[in-house]
């Protein structure tokens, strides 16, 4: 979990090489992000230049998952501060079940921010939302929530392989909320299911 002071600044953090095995039902633990720049009232400050890289991480396998309303903490990798973010970089990481999204940009709660520079590569996201007691809008391999600009992700492979999948796209943006989107680039992901592919939803005027 990383998180800017208050309302300090941070910035120039590299996370890679880590194995992260989360036992989110061992402990009855709700937030369960496996690395996590974290939403907290205590963390208003902006966050800029964070790199996340080769990295693996595990979550236990909930079955049908349990209720509550902790889908913002519970992915695997989430760049969702208070404060927004200005240049990251999450590439070649392995994420297994996941209980809300795989990778989640972003923060619809009210207030000044914005999420910007973003490069989201090659990453092997495999059952995604795996709890089926969160909303239907986390559903998603790669989930952007919020205003954003100059995102790019690409060469991904997304997989659900549940009999139902539960999966609802493999990289969506939240079309709802009236966010706004610009300089968006989504190419040569691929992401299935075990009957065909994972949709997309995009913003109007992404590459």
């Amino acid at each position: 979990m990383l998180w800017p002071m208050k309302t300090g600044i941070l910035k120039n953090v590299t996370v890679t090489n880590n194995t992260v095995e989360v036992a989110q039902l061992k402990h009855g633990t709700a937030d369960t992000g496996g690395v996590s720049v974290v939403f907290s009232p205590e963390a208003e400050g902006p966050a800029e230049n964070i790199t996340i890289t080769d990295n693996t991480i595990r979550f236990q396998d909930e079955g049908a998952g349990r209720p509550g309303d902790f889908y913002y903490n519970s992915g695997g990798i989430l760049l969702h501060n208070l404060g927004g973010l200005t240049g990251a970089v999450i590439e070649r990481n392995t994420i297994e079940r996941s209980p809300s999204a795989g990778i989640l940009i972003g923060l619809p709660e009210p207030g000044e921010r914005t999420f910007r520079n973003v490069r989201v590569a090659n990453n092997t996201i495999v059952n995604p939302r795996q709890n089926l007691s969160f909303l239907e809008g986390f559903r998603a391999g790669v989930l952007v929530n919020s205003s954003a600009s100059n995102i790019r992700i690409t060469g991904n492979t997304i997989t659900d392989t549940y009999p139902a999948p539960r999966c609802r796209a493999g990289v969506a943006f939240d079309l709802t909320n009236g966010s706004t989107y610009t300089a968006i680039k989504v190419k040569d992901n691929v992401a299935k299911t075990r009957s065909g592919p994972l949709t997309t939803i995009l913003p109007t005027g992404a590459d």
